[in-house]
């Protein structure tokens, strides 16, 4: 009880503290009283940078410490999975509404989506500064410069979130957010049925290690990252693979492929598995090192 007590003031605290990275250009709502709300936010996170400094250290050090509290409680056997999940439930459920504070990529989704639906473009064929004064969320964007980086299966996953959205930038982004927190909560399910078939007396440990993980969290539910989607999906490829559903296992593999590359380098991890030649789980962490490394030599100088 106290760790859900403890994770339910984390969650609220940084979905607060989200609202005070809010882009200086956007306006969330058409509201009075919510545009004063979002500029005494603003204020804190632009303007009062030690406050805000000091608010974000301390809320990412309370995260940390019960990421410890609940890996050592799970280590001692006393956090069972129902327990465990009723954090990861409440904690999805607060960080869902936050605001994608340490992240512009949530709203390259929006707008890849909104030249398909909206301008009728193809997004390859674009760039966001095409449209600069015509649409003013091109002000909140990075990366406007090139066309689309987002395979064409992640644009038509995100393409229902847009309409629904009704046009509303807050909902919008809420749709978008409750999609890539979908994934998260698959991601933590996949780690969990892996476990309990390779190593089920530490299926609550090891679930924890990754669904209470700060870094997971906040990438996922709060900067709502595509990068989740990818893993829940190579999760339950391997889930299907353990449980000797080859076909099913390799589809789910390609689908995670198509929405983001680096799950590519699964792919002759499993070949050799399935020839009985190596080890899965210790030539699973040589390919997610060595899809690192490739990711790393093309971004950083």
């Amino acid at each position: 009880m106290m760790l859900l007590t403890g994770y339910a003031i984390a969650s609220l605290a940084l979905f607060l503290y989200s609202f005070t990275q809010v882009d200086l250009s956007l306006t969330l709502s058409s509201s009075g009283f919510l545009q004063t709300l979002q500029s005494y936010f603003q204020h804190v996170g632009f303007f009062e940078r030690p406050a805000s400094t000091a608010f974000f250290v301390g809320i990412t050090g309370f995260w940390f410490v019960l990421y410890a509290l609940a890996v050592r409680t799970a280590h001692r056997g006393q956090l069972g999975l129902p327990h465990l999940w009723k954090i990861v439930g409440l904690v999805t459920i607060l960080l869902v509404f936050s605001y994608p504070a340490f992240s512009y990529d949530l709203f390259n989704y929006v707008f890849t989506a909104k030249t398909v639906l909206v301008y009728q473009k193809n997004p390859y064929e674009v760039i966001p500064l095409q449209f600069a004064g015509i649409d003013p969320l091109v002000a909140v964007m990075r990366w406007t410069h090139l066309p689309s980086a987002y395979t064409p299966v992640w644009i038509l996953l995100t393409l229902p979130a847009y309409l629904l959205g009704f046009g509303k930038v807050l909902l919008v982004i809420w749709n978008l957010k409750l999609l890539v927190a979908l994934f998260y909560l698959m991601a933590v399910r996949g780690v969990q049925k892996v476990l309990e078939a390779v190593e089920p007396t530490r299926a609550g440990l090891g679930t924890a290690i990754f669904a209470l993980n700060p870094l997971v969290i906040i990438e996922s539910l709060v900067s709502a990252h595509n990068d989740i989607a990818m893993m829940a999906i190579a999760m339950w490829a391997i889930v299907f693979f353990c449980q000797k559903k080859r076909l099913t296992s390799w589809f789910t593999l390609a689908l995670s492929v198509a929405i983001k590359l680096m799950t590519i380098t699964l792919v002759p991890v499993m070949l050799l598995v399935h020839q009985k030649a190596v080890d899965f789980r210790k030539w699973s962490l040589v390919a997610i090192m060595l899809g690192f490394l490739i990711v790393l030599s093309r971004r950083e100088p």
